[in-house]
C-alpha cells in the first residue's frame, strides 16, 4: 500500500479483536500504530479511521463470541475519536448510522447480526459521499 502512494486510506477494523476478548486498549493501540506507520511513510495521506459497528442478537448463531460486546465497541470507538486530531486522521462515525434504538446493529442493514447486507453497504457509501470523504 505504501509503495502505491494512495491519496486516501480507509481503515475499518476491530470487531474480530473484540470477539477474541483482546483488551480495548490494545485494539486502539494497534490501530494507532497502523496510522502512525502509514503517516510516517506517507505524511500527506488522508487517513480515515471508521468506527467499529455493533452487533445484534442474530449473530448468536454463527458468531456467538461477537454478541453482547457492544460496550467494548463503544469504548474503542470513543478512544479512536479522541485520538483523531493528535494522530492526524479523520474519524468516521459509522456506529451512529447503523445503530438501532437499543444500541445494536440495525437489522435492516445486517445479514447475520454482524455483516452488512446490500442495503447496509449502500448506506455506508451514501454516508461517505454525503460527508465528502469519497
Amino acid at each position: 500500500m505504501i509503495a502505491r502512494k494512495p491519496a486516501k486510506l480507509f481503515i475499518k477494523i476491530g470487531i474480530n479483536d473484540i470477539s477474541k476478548n483482546i483488551p480495548d486498549e490494545i485494539i486502539v493501540e494497534n490501530i494507532l500504530t497502523m496510522v502512525r506507520k502509514v503517516k510516517m511513510n506517507l505524511p500527506h495521506l488522508q487517513v480515515f479511521v471508521q468506527s467499529i459497528l455493533p452487533t445484534n442478537d442474530a449473530a448468536k448463531e454463527e458468531y456467538p463470541d461477537a454478541v453482547n460486546k457492544n460496550d467494548h465497541v463503544v469504548n474503542v470507538n470513543s478512544q479512536l475519536m479522541q485520538h483523531a486530531k493528535s494522530f492526524g486522521y479523520t474519524y468516521v462515525d459509522l456506529y451512529s448510522v447503523f445503530t438501532d434504538k437499543e444500541g445494536k446493529l440495525d437489522a435492516r442493514y445486517a445479514v447475520d447480526g454482524l455483516h452488512l447486507n446490500d442495503s447496509g453497504y449502500q448506506r455506508w457509501i451514501e454516508m461517505l459521499k454525503n460527508e465528502k470523504f469519497l
